[in-house]
């Protein structure tokens, strides 16, 4: 009934109808997950930094598309998946020191219906035992669908799940 009563609205106000092109769903555009690996920080920190994606098991490979090494400030890495998909990837930060990195996906094959998405890793050791506490967000622009942010999610607890673990005395665990 509110495209009925449209004509005798007042000039310059506004009718639901005009928003029917927004996001149905709302939905946020950051996504944060965290999980303990059974690894000393500086085996977390090692397979994390060396810009090859190893640690992750749905990644094929990955190519280094500009600068002098993946660990550059700047560099372009090429991120192949099993799947077929390839993100290009700019390094923005990385800290040896606070055991984080930030890199931003400049481009998708095939695309994906987002303008923008920020990863930032970032581990602590747990004091208690020789594990680290990682901590991955994503940030998209506010274009991202839910669907989109919600496999992002899903896609880090996996990674978290088979993330590779060194050998304990006290257990056999995982190892790549």
């Amino acid at each position: 009934k509110l495209r009925e009563n449209e004509s005798s609205k007042p000039p310059n106000t506004t009718t639901f109808s005009q928003f029917n092109k927004m996001s149905v769903v709302p939905s946020s555009t950051h996504v944060v997950e965290s999980s303990v690996v059974s690894s000393s920080i500086d085996t977390v920190w090692g397979l994390i930094s060396n810009g090859s994606f190893k640690w992750w098991d749905i990644v094929l490979g990955t190519t280094l598309k500009s600068g002098n090494s993946p660990l550059e400030l700047g560099a372009n890495i090429e991120v192949k998946f099993k799947d077929g998909q390839s993100w290009l990837i700019h390094l923005l930060e990385i800290s040896s020191v606070s055991k984080s990195i930030t890199f931003e996906v400049v481009a998708c094959e095939p695309p994906v219906a987002v303008t923008s998405i920020l990863h930032s890793i970032s581990l602590k050791k747990v004091t208690s035992s020789n594990a680290t506490y990682i901590e991955w967000s994503t940030d998209f622009s506010n274009d991202a669908t839910s669907e989109v942010v919600q496999d992002s999610s899903f896609k880090k607890l996996e990674a978290f799940a088979k993330f590779p673990v060194e050998e304990s005395s006290s257990k056999r665990q995982r190892v790549d």
